[in-house]
């Protein structure tokens, strides 16, 4: 407790310190610090925070009734003292590979398969695709993982698994469905993406801004440092995403919540203090319905079989016929 306590006063005499020089460098221009972000996050061990954030304390993501994502706004030009230039979006489903290298991150595209439940019916299979950020510098990952909800090729999410900034050893943060909040110590994020049960290693979970504004949609960051709006340079970071209001009575998917991550960005700022953002769109190749339980695909042994029985019984119904019209024609001895 005193350890978080200790960070959190850290991280608001840095955004203090950057706030007064800020406002030195800009002489009369009066600079406020404001906030945004909004959403319910709710950790199973009974801690809450409103406003949809939670900051880094070098081993746990933390959560409290005060946090929030902060950023400088100029009074005087009505607008954010400094914005995100040049922003990289990612989306579709094509090229794969490696499709990019912006800053410390390389970007790779890749398509996987994955299996839905189905509320009545055949499973969905599904093609979909799934980003990999990876750090250059520190070699740490993010996966983003796109998941189907039974409409087709429409409506997708992301399944997020960050790579937690740890002094020792690794530790994946995973924010899965609806989001449910899961930590997996000892585990990267690609061997977090194998993990399945519902239950084990959950946090707590991110169900949208349903105790300020009663909807599901929600603006979620993870700020490490002072977030990516404050710094300092070289270290500010944020992983934000927004989740998307659905109602699970629409769709043919079995076990859906109603709140998804429609959206990933990453933002930083860099060592000069210029700010940077990547950002992502999850996307569906293909659906299809699985075959139906029963439905069996015969062996080469067993279509072996059904030709020597679909011969057969061609070569019995033309020798009856021979022999009919054998017996058909007239006598003529």
């Amino acid at each position: 407790m005193r350890k978080n306590a200790f960070c959190l006063l850290v991280l608001f005499c840095s955004a203090i310190s950057l706030s007064v020089s800020a406002m030195a460098q800009a002489g009369t221009t009066v600079i406020e610090v404001r906030t945004e972000g909004i959403g319910d996050i709710i950790k199973d061990a009974g801690e809450t925070n409103l406003n949809g954030a939670m900051v880094w304390n070098g081993t746990e993501w933390v959560v409290n009734d005060t946090w929030a994502h902060m950023f400088f706004f100029n009074i005087e030009t009505g607008e954010r003292l400094k914005n995100y230039d040049n922003p990289q979006n990612y989306s579709g489903t094509s090229p794969t590979g490696v499709i990019a290298t912006y800053g410390p991150y390389t970007i790779t595209r890749n398509i996987y398969s994955h299996t839905k439940t189905a509320k009545t019916g055949p499973d969905f299979i599904y093609r979909a695709v799934e980003y990999v950020i990876h750090d250059n510098v520190t070699g740490r990952e993010v996966i983003l993982r796109s998941r189907g909800t039974g409409n087709g090729t429409g409506q997708p999410y992301f399944d997020i698994y960050i790579e937690d900034e740890m002094a020792s050893g690794v530790q994946t943060t995973a924010f899965r469905n609806d989001p449910v909040w899961f930590t997996y110590p000892g585990m990267t994020a690609s061997q977090a993406v194998n993990q399945t049960d519902p239950a084990a290693h959950r946090t707590g979970h991110l169900p949208g801004a349903m105790a300020t504004q009663s909807t599901r949609a929600g603006d979620y960051y993870l700020d490490i440092g002072g977030g990516s709006d404050m710094g300092p340079a070289g270290t500010g970071r944020s992983f934000e995403f927004h989740t998307s209001e659905s109602d699970p009575a629409d769709s043919p998917a079995e076990n859906l919540g109603s709140a998804f991550p429609v959206d990933f960005n990453l933002k930083y700022m860099d060592s000069e203090g210029n700010l940077h953002m990547l950002h992502f769109e999850p996307a569906i190749v293909s659906e299809r319905r699985a075959p139906l339980p029963g439905a069996a695909i015969p062996t080469l042994n067993q279509w072996g079989m059904i030709l020597f029985m679909v011969l057969t019984g061609a070569s019995a119904v033309i020798f009856l016929r021979q022999k009919k019209s054998e017996s058909a024609r007239p006598d003529r001895s």
